[in-house]
């Protein structure tokens, strides 16, 4: 246990956090822990309003936009349909590089707008993160890219400025 005990003081020393069991660990600072987005009990996942979808735009990565046809709209709303998620969201996806914020627009029927994004560990929706389901992430990625080289071809690389 001694040896264990010096191991650990020799790494803490070294800058790398180590713990022993002897201590609580440190809470990381409240700005950089994961805003809990578990379901409390009986609570209902929240879900995109995709039965008054009257269109879908997709975005390039330079935000450049295409109105999808009935058909391809359809291909990304079905996508779309295993989405699910809990609280409120945060603004910590955009610590992670790569997290871009926008693959699609849905135009409402009532005239109102969801931005969306998957990167996971994300949903990108309305500019907040939401904890995802990796799958799910894939899923909305592979259906984006097809569309998005279809449209945008190679001049989708360019870069997602930040927050525009």
């Amino acid at each position: 246990m001694k040896l264990l005990k010096i191991a650990c003081l020799l790494l803490l020393l070294s800058g790398i956090v180590c713990s022993c069991g002897t201590a609580a660990e440190e809470a990381e600072p409240e700005e950089m822990q994961p805003v809990s987005e578990e379901a409390e009990p009986g609570e209902e996942p929240s879900r995109l309003p995709l039965s008054e979808v009257k269109s879908v735009t997709l975005y390039s990565r330079g935000l450049r936009e295409q109105e999808l046809s009935e058909a391809e709209s359809a291909e990304v709303l079905d996508a779309l349909a295993e989405v699910e998620w809990y609280g409120t969201g945060s603004q910590s996806y955009l610590d992670y590089d790569g997290c871009g914020g926008r693959m699609f627009r849905l135009e409402l029927e009532d005239g109102g707008t969801v931005k969306f994004g998957a990167s996971s560990p994300f949903y990108i929706i309305d500019e907040s993160g939401y904890k995802s389901e990796y799958r799910v992430c894939q899923a909305i990625s592979k259906v984006y890219w097809k569309l998005n080289d279809k449209y945008f071809g190679d001049m989708s690389w360019r870069p997602l400025p930040h927050d525009r």
